[in-house]
């Protein structure tokens, strides 16, 4: 009997002898890579997942970024 392509992309793994986590083949939407996660898993490495971070809230940090220059600048000038 031929697999299908769902059964294809899914995996088992254990993690103790009663407790499996299924791996489903995903695509990182940060640099579009293939790879095999959880159901809840949305980047394959962590530095993806900091990547999509600052790209959410870029403008909140560079903000905060240019606030601390400023109040350093004052503080150089006081001196």
């Amino acid at each position: 009997m031929p697999q299908t392509k769902k059964e294809a992309t899914v995996k088992e793994v254990s993690v103790s002898p009663v407790r499996r986590y299924q791996l489903l083949a995903k695509v990182c939407p940060v640099c579009g890579q293939k790879f095999m996660g959880t159901k809840t898993a949305r980047y394959d490495r962590v530095a993806c997942r900091q990547k999509a971070n600052y790209d959410r809230h870029a403008s909140e940090y560079r903000q905060y970024k240019l606030d601390k220059y400023r109040k350093q600048k004052a503080q150089e000038a006081k001196t």
